[in-house]
């Protein structure tokens, strides 16, 4: 059979066919912009949506429908992108519409063709044609989605109610800044190149050097160095902060390791759930803003006149809990564009964007591989945090060009 669809409709193809009806079949595309990208065709073979017959549109675009309004909930996305080629740019000559699952700020941009711009007076002039060629609009209509809903869709007939996803990956409190698109799209830009291979600082040479453990970065020793209780913060926990070149005065010693500051602390910290920052819903945003004032009381000094120790508190944090808290260095948040914003609650939803991403989470996952393969016969001690990995990425991307072991620094 010539077709590969005709083939994958009759049986006589191996697809991974998700949705079968008596009109219409839907399958994973096997080159997925991203993974659970499902194309919906007609059993009939047609090659362009012109040539559908009328009593085949609404079956075909319920499907198309129903797989945008199963995607989300199926796979944790955000939204879905619908979108369907017709001869140009159709790679197979069978109708066939695309069912992308979308997250904000996954970078997919410009995905089928270049943008143009109108003359003055062009746009009225083609608008005119396509209204004459169309003839009386009345059994057609165009059907706004509502505000807020990231699902893009054709509608036919009734319109049925579309609403975003709202698995709890994706919740955030409603008291926290929300953040622009153009902050999160800048952020997964910076990830990517930091997270790359290529060029002339490539990321598995960079690791290598951060988690040599003959090496002088911090790498190697910043979670592993025992003891690091689960509901405790010990002298150990104080000693691997301060190797991230922040310091920690006596009077912070005191009030983190006894006293009553030291058990509000420990009761937050208790109170973390156990997820990953990808999987942290609005109640674990809570807890963990919970937890970081509870460590921020403790190492503030009322007797400074403007006491702000962000990034020690995010730094222990981190050491406390690796898999939910990334480190926050300052360099990381100008790279990613979130400094300026000020506020911790507006990091961790970016950071949270990042490690949802499917793109940035495959690269994560090539780091270790990248690592050895860079270190030779170095050897290293990785973090088993895939946060801690795209919090190194970052930061060994904000130095590089810089000499290749830290200084030493003297008492």
């Amino acid at each position: 059979m010539s077709c590969i669809f005709c083939a994958i409709v009759a049986g006589e193809e191996q697809a991974h066919v998700v949705l079968e009806t008596d009109d219409v079949v839907a399958f994973l595309d096997t080159r997925p912009v991203f993974k659970g990208h499902v194309l919906v065709v007609p059993r009939e073979h047609v090659v362009t949506l012109p040539e559908l017959p009328t009593t085949a549109i609404e079956p075909f675009f319920a499907a198309v429908q129903r797989v945008a309004a199963a995607l989300p909930d199926a796979l944790g996305a955000q939204g879905t992108l619908v979108a369907m080629n017709n001869i140009v740019s159709q790679s197979v000559p069978h109708l066939h519409a695309h069912v992308v699952p979308r997250t904000k700020g996954d970078g997919l941009r410009g995905f089928f063709w270049p943008r143009h711009k109108y003359a003055d007076g062009e746009a009225a002039e083609y608008a005119k044609r396509v209204a004459a060629a169309l003839g009386p609009s009345d059994s057609w209509r165009y059907i706004k989605s509502a505000p807020g809903n990231d699902t893009c869709c054709v509608t036919v007939g009734q319109a049925r109610s579309m609403t975003t996803n709202t698995e709890p990956s994706s919740r955030t409190p409603l008291d926290w800044p929300p953040i622009a698109d153009e902050v999160l799209a800048g952020a997964l830009e910076q990830a990517f190149l930091a997270l790359s291979d290529d060029g002339p600082s490539p990321v598995g040479e960079r690791l290598a050097r951060y988690y040599d453990v003959a090496g002088n970065y911090v790498g190697a020793t910043f979670t592993s160095l025992q003891p690091n209780e689960q509901d405790g913060v010990t002298s150990a926990d104080l000693h691997a902060t301060t190797l991230m070149n922040v310091k920690l005065g006596p009077r912070a010693t005191r009030q983190l390791l006894t006293g009553p500051m030291h058990d509000g602390v420990v009761a937050a910290m208790i109170s973390l759930p156990d997820v990953t920052l990808a999987d942290a819903d609005d109640a674990a945003l809570e807890a963990m803003y919970a937890f970081y004032i509870a460590v921020k009381e403790a190492i503030s000094s009322p007797l400074a006149a403007k006491s702000n120790p962000w990034v020690t508190t995010s730094k222990l944090c981190a050491r406390k809990r690796p898999h939910l808290f990334p480190v926050r260095d300052r360099d990381v948040c100008t790279l990613l564009g979130v400094r300026a914003l000020k506020d911790v609650r507006a990091d961790w939803q970016v950071f949270r964007a990042l490690m949802q991403n499917p793109q940035i989470r495959e690269a994560i996952a090539a780091l270790p591989e990248a690592a050895r393969a860079a270190a030779q016969e170095r050897e290293l001690l990785l973090d088993d945090s895939d946060l801690r990995l795209l919090d190194a990425a970052l930061w060994t991307y904000t130095k590089r060009g810089t000499p290749e072991e830290p200084p030493v620094e003297e008492e």
